[in-house]
């Protein structure tokens, strides 16, 4: 049965007893980002457990006596490079909630947390209540998820089946990811995701029914949620990329002191140094600017035409797929 994305979302089980719709804010499908890894993936399942739906949607390991089971989300954070997208990225596909969800409420969280987005891949995607899959039939399958050997989420264009490495515990309570597929995705991975975007509205003891603070710039809960395919870039010329970073922030650097040019009367004190001490430091920074110019101009330009040669541009095992689930039938664009 075709569907729109919102009926999707609605009908996907989460094994707190909600549902996806529940606890996510919806504003993109099928969007595609270009970014950096910035925080080692980690998955909220432990690994002494068969990760089959019965374990996932039953959860008969968890013992607390408070709270929820663990999700089962595979985690981790990315920093977007926002040259990367689409030219109309944030000018289409934004239908949801009556228009009322807006492309600006996300790039003002993003321009606030400097581009960091979560990544979750779900672990299952599927209809099927605890009572259906006690009797193996897991329902559905209505979004990919890491561990579903049938309708799994890809990296680099295969399907993960469950074939995640636990490592150690973490801090937070959930298990490192040593690798997926045997690959690890670890802090500097140059990654694109496609997945859709949302805000993360989990609820709590003041907002049971979840608070998204889409109009909160400081409230960091941009999410690629659920990813449906990951791909790992190959950088041809990481080193070089690396050197014309350390080099542009030196000259970022100097040009701040530069420009702190005091005023004021003479002897007079700013803090803890002098007006005559602070001209001083931004005198110094102007001499050592021209200093990196005359080292270094030929260099940045030499990085820079090296960087923009196809020699250099990112590798990738796969194209994104730009089709939306949303397009096998009309979209209520009511869906919140």
């Amino acid at each position: 049965m075709n569907e729109n994305i919102g009926d999707q979302f609605q009908r996907t089980r989460r094994n707190d007893g909600n549902t996806m719709a529940h606890h996510l804010k919806m504003y993109k499908d099928n969007a595609v980002v270009y970014g950096v890894v910035i925080e080692d993936a980690h998955v909220n399942f432990p690994p002494n457990v068969p990760p089959d739906y019965y374990n996932f949607i039953c959860a008969p390991w968890w013992f607390a006596l408070f709270g929820d089971p663990a999700d089962g989300d595979l985690v981790f954070k990315i920093r977007i490079d926002a040259s990367k997208l689409a030219p109309d990225f944030w000018t289409s596909g934004f239908v949801f909630g009556g228009g009322d969800n807006t492309a600006q409420q996300i790039q003002n969280k993003l321009m606030d947390s400097g581009d960091e987005v979560e990544v979750e891949l779900i672990m299952y995607g599927r209809s099927g209540d605890c009572d259906q899959a006690k009797d193996g039939d897991p329902g559905e399958a209505l979004l990919p998820g890491w561990a579903d050997p049938t309708s799994s989420v890809l990296l680099d264009g295969q399907p993960i089946n469950g074939q995640v490495t636990w490592g150690q515990r973490t801090d937070l309570g959930s298990w490192k990811v040593d690798a997926i597929l045997g690959k690890p995705v670890l802090s500097g991975t140059l990654v694109r995701v496609t997945g859709f975007l949302a805000l993360d509205c989990h609820g709590d003891f003041w907002h049971p029914t979840g608070d998204c603070s889409e109009d909160d710039a400081d409230v960091h809960n941009v999410e690629i949620h659920p990813a449906y395919a990951v791909d790992i870039g190959i950088d041809p010329c990481r080193g070089e990329a690396d050197r014309l970073r350390e080099l542009e922030y030196e000259l970022g650097r100097l040009t701040t002191l530069a420009s702190q040019i005091p005023t004021g009367q003479a002897g007079e004190r700013v803090g803890e140094d002098t007006l005559e001490q602070r001209l001083e430091r931004a005198q110094r920074a102007q001499a050592q600017i021209n200093e990196w110019h005359a080292q270094h101009d030929a260099e940045v330009q030499q990085l820079r035409e090296r960087l923009a040669s196809p020699a250099c541009h990112i590798q990738w095992q796969t194209q994104p797929n730009t089709t939306p689930r949303s397009a096998l039938s009309p979209l209520r664009v009511g869906a919140d």
